[in-house]
Order: structure tokens, then sequence, then C-alpha cells
């Protein structure tokens, strides 16, 4: 076993025929990992807080525009109404074709959770919760959104996304193209929620990642990756998904959306400006997409409407929330309201990025939840509390 990070840390040991990235953390902190964890929570929470209320208004701000549907799947596009607002910035996807942007492992050796960020260009940087980076010694997903300054270097908080892999294919890492499937990303953003209210630290649940990614293999058994990346599954359902967006395709003005499936609101993600949204909607409608390609596509029957989106999105102005300092430009922002949460970011009093989840999200969860406990039923084992850890 070999350790990365210096003492205690990480834990790396080998579950392929080639060095893998099976590891487990341990309680001792890194003069490395310390910088991930130290975010510094900046106000109390708010039981029907004003950044709560902000979210609310800043959708309000937009315009609904025509509902667009493809079988049991229904989007509302999210219309901007007068000027951008807020700091300018490039995409992860824009920074790159530029050659803004150098994003490698922070050491030789690397260390799972962390990855370094320079920024060698003059325009601020987003990068989006979620968003995958492809290369160096494993792919690696955003644990929470980050605008990175001008000209500046930043550390980054990630997870792993590519089990199977800890060797170099490249000095550098590169936009995949994939932002993480919704509902891993409601767990993973769920666990980074619970990290930053009681550890003070970006890190997520590594090991439920992995679990999600391979509920998708599970749930798509033609699927399979001989590293376990959560990219091959995309790439391999490239025709269904592309299928969706020709059906989703982004508007004039459009900075956001919200997306139903069967009927229910499943979520919504919305950025401060037009022209990153742009380049980003592809990745945002595959990954509320990829968890719902088993569903039928038969007639549109099962549509959403701006009436529930109106009232699920005013609702978000009663949630608790609690505000962080980024570990870019700007403020980490948390939201909950019973199974529905989300999170943001604020930067110069705009509200750059909010990504939130409904219920419906992990509806695969529920379904499963309800099949086993029926099943232990029958078998006489309905216990309480049996299946907490679904």
């Amino acid at each position: 076993m070999a350790k990365a990070g210096g003492k205690g840390g990480l834990i790396l040991s080998p579950c392929f025929p080639q060095a893998t990235c099976k590891y487990e953390y341990k309680e001792e902190r890194t003069e490395m990992n310390t910088q991930l964890t130290k975010p510094n929570k900046i106000q109390p929470p708010n039981p029907c807080g004003s950044d709560s209320a902000r979210i609310a208004q800043m959708v309000r701000a937009c315009a609904l525009g025509e509902i667009q549907s493809h079988g049991p799947v229904s989007v509302i596009p999210i219309v901007e109404e007068g000027l951008n607002e807020g700091p300018d910035y490039l995409s992860l996807g824009e920074a790159m074709d530029s050659a803004s942007m150098v994003v490698t492992e922070v050491s030789e050796e690397g260390f799972v959770p962390i990855l370094r960020v320079r920024n060698i260009s003059p325009n601020k940087i987003l990068l989006l919760d979620g968003e995958e980076l492809e290369g160096a010694k494993q792919n690696r997903v955003l644990n929470t959104t980050v605008l990175v300054p001008a000209e500046q270097e930043v550390t980054i908080p990630v997870s792993c996304s590519e089990r199977g892999r800890w060797r170099y294919k490249g000095k550098f890492f590169e936009d995949s193209g994939v932002l993480m499937a919704k509902k891993a990303q409601y767990h993973k953003s769920s666990s980074v929620s619970v990290n930053l209210k009681s550890n003070e630290s970006y890190a997520s649940n590594q090991g439920q990642v992995w679990k999600s990614i391979n509920c998708l293999y599970s749930k798509y058994q033609d699927s399979f990756s001989p590293t376990e990346a959560m990219h091959d599954v995309f790439k391999q359902k490239e025709s269904l998904l592309e299928d969706y967006l020709d059906h989703f395709p982004c508007v004039e003005g459009q900075r956001g959306m919200v997306l139903f499936a069967e009927g229910e609101l499943v979520g919504c993600e919305v950025l401060s400006r037009t022209g990153p949204y742009r380049r980003c909607h592809p990745k945002i409608v595959k990954s509320f997409c990829i968890d719902l390609l088993d569903l039928p596509v038969e007639k549109d029957d099962k549509m959403g409407s701006s009436e529930k989106a109106t009232e699920w999105l005013d609702s978000i102005e009663n949630w608790k929330s609690e505000r962080f300092k980024s570990l870019g430009e700007g403020e980490d922002l948390r939201l909950k309201n019973g199974v529905s949460h989300g999170n943001a970011l604020v930067a110069e009093d705009t509200v750059v990025h909010f990504v939130g989840f409904a219920p419906h999200v992990i509806r695969d969860d529920e379904r499963s939840r309800s099949e086993r406990w029926g099943m232990n039923r029958e078998e006489g084992r309905d216990r309480p509390g049996h299946w907490e850890e679904l």
C-alpha cells in the first residue's frame, strides 16, 4: 500500500491489475488537505434566509420559456430579461478551448481529492459543481462550483469518477464534456453540505460517488468500462442523449432550465450569463437525462407545467440556508428543504450559479426502497430502519 499527500490523509490500495484508486480517508489531516477543509463559515444558518430569497428573486427576474417535451421528459427554459449582471467569466469548455487554464495533479504523486488549477488569462473562469475533468492519473468531478480569479492559481476539491485507474495518461486534464448525472450529483452535493456543516470541509463521500456510478452501470447493463469511468456510460449512451438534446435546444437568451420527468419536477440549473450557459447547455441536459433513459419514449402525455415550475422555484425562498467562503471568488451557499436541496455561488452580489434538486431526482432510490421493503415484508424481515443506507 502507498500513501499520497504526506503523513496520514489518503491511503491507496490496488483493486485492479494496475494501480487503481480504491482508498479510504483517515482522520489525520495533511497540510494539503487542510487547505481543502477550511472554507470558513461566514454567517450562521438562516431559517428562512435572505440568501434563499436572493436565489428565488434571481429566477423571478427571468422568464419561463415555452415547454419542450420528448416522451415523459419536459424542459422549461429559463430566459433572461434585461442585461447580464455580475462578474464576466468563461466556462470550463471556453477556457480549455482558448488555452486559458491549466489543470494538473497537485504533485507528481497526485492526491485524489484535490487538483491544481492555474488561470493564465485575464478572464475569470467558472467551474461548475459536477463538471468532469479527464486525464492525468484519474478522472475527477468538481465537488462544488468555483469561480477562478483571473491570472491566479487555486486548489479545487474533487471526487474520483474513474475508480479503476491511478496512472498517468498525460500530464494535464481536459474537459471531458460531461457533467455528473443529476442523481449522483444530488448525493455528492448532499455529502459535501454535511461535511461543510460538521467539518468545514468540501470533501464528498467518495464511497457514495462510486456507488452512484456503479448504479448507472447496473441500470444500463449493456455499458462497460475497464476502469469504471463515469464518462464511458455517457459515451456509450451518446445517441440516446443526443436525441434528447435535439428535442431540448438552447433558445435565444436562455441561461437555465427546469426539468420534469413523468410530470414530476426533477430539478433546475441556472447561470448568470447566457454565453457560458449556451456552452454548458448540452452538458446540463445530458446530466439530467442520463438517469431517465430507462423511461419509454412514447407520446408526450406526461409533461410538466410553468405553474408547477413557478411554485417550486418560489418555494426556494423559504429553504434553510448556510453560507461558506468559496475556494475561489465569492461565497458558497447551501440550501435545504427536506429531501430537496441545492447549492449556489454568489459573487459581486450576484447569483452566478445555482443547481437545485427536487425529490423526484432520486426516484430510483424510492422505487428500489419500496420494492426491497415489500420483498422483506414477505420474508418477515420488515424491520424499521432496515433500508436507512439507501
